[in-house]
């Protein structure tokens, strides 16, 4: 049997204490009309004293948090993720998704997911894949010089023209006779079969002994006849299979022979090029260049001498920041100061003549100089127009050029071993400068010769924006996730069971308004009917004041 304890204390007129096990109530009314409140909800009381009736509502639930937990926890899914993610400009943020993507608003979640060590090691991968991004990026487009190919001399060509070893003369290999060599155990059946029919004797008990022994002697014969057919046809295959081999071999014979003829060519004209192989080698080399930035280049060929116009990317192109992982563990991100900005602009076009120079160096080693102009719009002030202005020019030797170790050189420091002209401010800023006309200058031409080309080199893969880095911690693996119990999706059903109760209440508080109007309206009935009828109210005075006797 349970035993129950519970206990009513006055406070004061129309205010009760009510304790008990479930826990501490509060009742405010008088007998017959009041409102409760409790552990387990607000109600409504209303009755008649001394005839029994009452009339209890309910118009609101106590707190039941614990008994959502207990419920709703059941019904968790597995997919829940946590997102991190990092903005262009450093800022971070946490989203918690439940297995259906919807984002969860439990900060207390998010606060313990946060303290994690899966969620410590998530954010230090993130700010590293951010930072190795923007570094990259850094990288591609100013520091891609360092990646100029080393000049080949006469001898690298013409050791590679003689060296063969490379090139191997095919050979056709015939093709077997795949067909078994019959046996004479597979014409036993039909051997049989002719012997039955064949052999006749009266001799009933020698019959089945005939039969056999004519059973041999006709797959004897047949197997002789099948091995001598598929002999010939094996001789035949070969001897076909030899006059395809002779046809093939031929082939490859003659194909190797123009391949070896059309190989010297090739290195007769790198070692003595003609200014029309020059030409389209030039192209051939733009076109096959993959770069970050866009550039533009006018091209002339003449003499064993190439001459470039380039028309440099603009500043504005280039990467706005830097980044760098502090000894605490986060990320910095800032913007660049203008002068690193301009040294950066800076020893990218003029690691870009270097680079260039040494990709059209290595078509021929009979390239001995390589003039380059670079120019970039700018507004003129004097005409108040945007016009073209040069702010470098070199020439590129092949003796100098191929002393040079590209992949340890500062291009602003090493462009001064050449023949040059630059004009660079305190700021690193490249000033607008004079250059000496010629057949592929811009300057004062409207029109280029025959020999100079156009080719404009666009960045394959050029990103205007750094993509926002997102890393995801799955549910599965997550000790934090499974320590509270799935509490991701479990979250979102609180907030949806929390809603519905709000919705009960409401509901309830109506039905509650109602109750009071019909607990008012039985009250007043209930003095009325005191007040109307005088016996009642004298039997219940002398009831009070006559020691309980109901005699007048």
């Amino acid at each position: 049997m349970g035993y129950r304890f519970s206990r009513r204390i006055r406070i004061c007129k129309g205010v009760h204490l009510n304790v008990s096990k479930s826990g501490v109530g509060i009742s405010l009314g008088v007998r017959g009309a009041s409102i409760s409140t409790g552990p387990r909800g607000t109600y409504i009381n209303a009755g008649l004293p001394g005839t029994g009736l009452s009339y209890r509502q309910k118009i609101s639930s106590g707190p039941s948090n614990k008994f959502i937990e207990r419920n709703l926890v059941e019904n968790y899914q597995s997919g829940s993720t946590i997102e991190f993610q990092i903005d262009n400009d450093g800022s971070e943020t946490v989203i918690l998704r439940n297995s259906s993507g919807y984002p969860i608003k439990n900060e207390t979640l998010v606060q313990k997911v946060m303290r994690s060590p899966e969620y410590k090691e998530m954010v230090r991968k993130a700010r590293t894949v951010k930072n190795d991004l923007i570094v990259k990026q850094n990288d591609d487009a100013i520091f891609f010089y360092k990646s100029t190919p080393k000049l080949v001399s006469i001898e690298d060509v013409v050791n590679e023209r003689d060296d063969v070893s490379g090139l191997l003369l095919k050979s056709y290999q015939p093709m077997p006779f795949n067909e078994a060599e019959p046996r004479d155990t597979s014409f036993y059946d039909e051997s049989l079969a002719f012997a039955q029919a064949t052999v006749k004797t009266h001799k009933f008990w020698k019959k089945k002994e005939l039969i056999r022994i004519a059973t041999y002697e006709k797959m004897d014969e047949l197997h002789k006849k099948a091995l001598k057919e598929w002999e010939a046809r094996q001789e035949a295959h070969f001897k076909s299979e030899e006059q395809i081999k002779e046809k093939k071999d031929a082939e490859y014979k003659k194909e190797y022979d123009k391949l070896l003829v059309e190989r010297k060519q090739t290195y007769e004209q790198i070692l003595n090029p003609t200014d029309e192989y020059l030409q389209d080698t030039v192209s051939d080399v733009l076109s096959q260049i993959e770069l970050p930035i866009d550039f533009s280049i006018d091209y002339a060929v003449n003499k064993r001498k190439i001459e470039l116009d380039i028309d440099l990317p603009e500043i504005e192109d280039y990467p706005q920041v830097t980044s760098t992982i502090l000894q605490s563990g986060k990320l910095s991100i800032k913007k660049k100061t203008i002068t690193q900005l301009n040294k950066d602009y800076a020893t990218s076009v003029i690691g870009m003549s270097f680079f260039l120079a040494g990709l059209l160096f290595n078509i021929s080693p009979a390239i001995q100089e390589i003039s380059m102009a670079g120019y970039t719009q700018r507004l003129n002030k004097k005409s108040g127009n945007i016009e073209d202005q040069y702010v470098y020019s070199v020439i590129y030797t092949r003796d100098n050029f191929s002393k040079l170790n590209i992949s340890n050189i500062e291009p602003l420091e090493a462009i001064k071993y050449f023949e040059h002209t630059i004009d660079v401010s305190s700021k690193f800023e490249l000033k607008t400068i004079d250059v000496k006309q010629s057949e592929n200058r811009k300057t004062n031409s409207n029109a280029q010769k025959i020999q100079t080309e156009y080719y404009k080199v666009e960045s394959e893969k050029k990103e205007s924006n750094i993509p926002v880095v997102v890393a995801e911690l799955n549910s599965s693996s997550s000790s934090v996730l499974q320590k509270q119990e799935r509490l991701a999706d479990y979250a979102q059903q609180v907030e949806d069971a929390q809603t519905r109760q709000q919705e009960e209440y409401e509901k309830n508080k109506r039905r509650g308004c109602g109750c009071l109007v019909a607990i008012i309206i039985v009250i007043i009935i209930f003095i009325a009917n005191c007040i109307c009828c005088p016996s009642h109210s004298g039997k219940y005075y002398y009831y009070h004041n006559h020691s309980h006797s109901w005699d007048k």
